[in-house]
């Protein structure tokens, strides 16, 4: 997957955990949700998906990717 943000022209591409958590996020998904969806899709548990997640969304918060 790749995203464009379309203020700065830079091209971003994301990996499985990523492709899996945009469109939930992208819809307004709430942190457990994202969790529980990743942790489905990869087949991992609870603790390493809430890690996996927060870290996507940190980053995204700080590439200023994110809106409230």
């Amino acid at each position: 997957m790749v995203a464009v943000d379309l203020r700065s022209s830079v091209y971003f591409g994301v990996n499985r955990t990523g492709a899996v958590i945009w469109p939930e996020l992208a819809s307004g998904a709430t942190r457990e949700t994202l969790v529980e969806r990743l942790a489905q899709e990869c087949e991992i548990d609870a603790v390493q998906a809430g890690g996996e997640v927060d870290a996507f969304v940190d980053e995204l918060a700080k590439l200023d990717l994110l809106e409230a």
